[in-house]
């Protein structure tokens, strides 16, 4: 297969940036990373698989805490919410891989979450995600037809989480 081989063999590097900054009324995280295939080729040669050479990816989010906001005594979290979120499955393609734009995604999140005891978290958001076109030369198909892809998707999510 022509691969090297061994604990070294095939390298994929990953490097992140990550940034919290937290207060009773206010809120904000970051986040961004990337992660490095140099052996894409090869590895695209031997599987024919469509590895990236290169994927990026990043986030940044505030909050601020609304019953803080109007009484300062409450040890209770109703946080107004906004995110913004970037995802490049396919930043870099090495020659013998294919290019698509539907791994370029952007998300933006608006929301609220409700903190009623420490560590349970009630929270609704709307996520809306958008893409680039998905690319027809990977369409498997087998009937021919591609399938409807929408470049934009609106959700509405409910959820409870719990955190021990």
């Amino acid at each position: 297969m022509q691969l090297n081989y061994g604990p070294f063999g095939t390298p994929v590097g990953l490097g992140e940036f990550d940034f919290q900054y937290f207060t009773k009324a206010f809120t904000f995280k970051a986040l961004a990373t990337i992660v490095s295939i140099p052996d894409a080729y090869q590895i695209d040669r031997a599987y024919a698989n469509n590895t990236p050479q290169q994927m990026t990816g990043a986030y940044a989010e505030v909050g601020v805490n609304l019953l803080y906001i109007f009484n300062n005594n409450t040890q209770r979290n109703f946080t107004l919410f906004g995110r913004y979120e970037y995802c490049n499955l396919d930043t870099q393609t090495p020659s013998d891989g294919i290019a698509n734009g539907a791994d370029n995604q952007q998300y933006f999140v608006g929301g609220l979450c409700y903190f009623p005891i420490k560590g349970i978290a009630l929270k609704l958001d709307y996520v809306l995600r958008t893409s680039g076109q998905l690319n027809p030369a990977l369409n498997l198909n087998p009937f021919g037809t591609q399938p409807i892809y929408y470049t934009s998707n609106g959700y509405i999510n409910l959820g409870i989480g719990y955190s021990f």
